[in-house]
């Protein structure tokens, strides 16, 4: 794509540039207005070019998104609507968890070690 110099989203309001875009249909229903006008608050073609392009990409990357926000994804029926059903036996209980953890790394401390990690547990 080349550098279109003469975009026809902008134009000249009295000394301002203003940007100027129609919405696509297909995303029409997200917006107030069929129209996107905003004032770029400049005088000077260069800078309205620049911000105008800026705008005009920004808008396309949202209506992008919001394109492929509304498409069906493939293998959707597929995935599970509640997980409730999934085996919870693959679940640790925490105190399953500490007695593991005692009996792997507590094994060389302290007593102390070991009372002051079931106090802990038990509160």
């Amino acid at each position: 794509m080349g550098n279109n110099t003469n975009p026809s989203y902008l134009f000249l309001k009295g000394n301002t540039y203003y940007f100027n875009r129609h919405v696509p249909r297909d995303v029409r229903s997200y917006y107030k207005s069929n129209r996107v006008i905003i004032c770029l608050k400049t005088k000077q073609r260069f800078e309205a070019l620049r911000a105008a392009n800026s705008i005009a990409q920004r808008l396309e990357d949202y209506w992008l998104s919001l394109r492929i926000s509304n498409i069906d994804i493939p293998g959707l029926h597929l995935l599970r609507d509640n997980l409730d059903h999934v085996s919870k036996s693959s679940c640790v209980k925490l105190s399953e968890a500490l007695e593991v953890y005692l009996r792997l790394k507590g094994t060389s401390k302290i007593r102390h070690f070991t009372w002051v990690l079931r106090g802990t547990l038990s509160m």
